[in-house]
């Protein structure tokens, strides 16, 4: 057996994992698959004992070194496919096949980016995907949502609480989309809702700037927009091992982090009906890594 545990993923939630196995005295493999969606947190405000705030790299940077003191290993490798049952699985990566005795999913999420161009250039800088992690940083500025439906007519109520300056922009045709109780929301905290679509925007000073829309309607002096286009669960390597998904594609756990299968666990944003903040992922980090020791000590 190479290891006692190998976790797929190296976010928050699978670093800390790591961190916790080592200091149960478990042989740790954490498979780091290419870049994770913290590397895009500009500044985190939230994160327990940072009250300056700290930067997604940064924390990566401190987790790995903590992880590694703690004696994880970090392998740099995509996983392909995982075999075999409880106490004997199979990591197959390109290069390399790992036998352990359990495996932890921390494969987390996929931003999917606004219809704008560019989306993807501006994200993580003036469009965000997470208010509940920076609008507090935003409060009192002039901020727009892109999104439609239920999900972009929620969002920007919730972000109403921050600004009185707010527009909901959706695609022409799209506002029937969105239900009647919402409607009287948005109009109730009075945020314009656009039926246009996003031709251009004009960044600058670290601000949105300038939106150009397909009528030659400017909305200027943007502080910030939101994206309300949802997740995109990393969950293919779990259904390919049989893993219980729900139906949006996030796996299902029990109270202990466990899946359907045995000695298969899963933490952090891949998992069913969490609430996608870095504290619950390395809270899940914790519970997980404990049940995991506890599994092999038979208690």
């Amino acid at each position: 057996m190479d290891c006692d545990c190998v976790i797929i993923g190296a976010g928050p939630a699978g670093l800390h994992c790591g961190t916790y196995l080592g200091r149960f005295l478990r042989s740790v493999i954490i498979f780091h698959g290419g870049k994770t969606r913290a590397e895009w947190i500009p500044v985190t405000h939230n994160f327990p004992g940072f009250p300056q705030g700290i930067t997604g790299p940064d924390l990566l940077r401190l987790l790995r070194r903590q992880a590694e003191r703690h004696g994880a290993e970090i392998r740099r490798e995509h996983v392909s496919s995982v075999e075999g049952t409880d106490g004997a699985f199979v990591v197959r990566t390109p290069r390399t096949e790992t036998r352990t005795r359990k495996i932890v999913l921390a494969t987390g999420v996929q931003d999917i980016p606004p219809e704008v161009p560019n989306a993807r250039h501006y994200k993580g800088r003036t469009i965000r995907h997470c208010p509940i992690c920076d609008a507090h940083e935003a409060r009192g500025r002039k901020m727009v949502v892109f999104g439609s439906g239920d999900r972009g007519a929620r969002m920007a109520v919730w972000l109403s609480h921050y600004t009185s300056d707010l527009s909901l922009l959706i695609n022409p045709g799209t506002k029937s989309d969105i239900p009647d109780d919402l409607l009287n929301l948005l109009e109730q905290y009075r945020i314009r809702v656009i039926e246009q679509r996003v031709v251009a925007i004009e960044e600058r000073n670290q601000q949105l700037g300038t939106i150009l829309l397909e009528n030659d309607t400017r909305i200027e002096n943007v502080f910030r927009g939101y994206s309300a286009m949802g997740l995109k669960p990393n969950s293919e390597l779990a259904a390919a091992m049989g893993v219980e998904l729900d139906p949006e594609g996030y796996i299902k756990v029990d109270s202990d982090q466990r899946t359907n299968l045995p000695g298969i666990y899963a933490i952090g944003d891949i998992v069913s009906g969490q609430l996608g903040q870095l504290s619950v992922a390395v809270g899940h980090a914790a519970i997980a890594a404990t049940a995991i020791h506890n599994s092999m000590l038979d208690i």
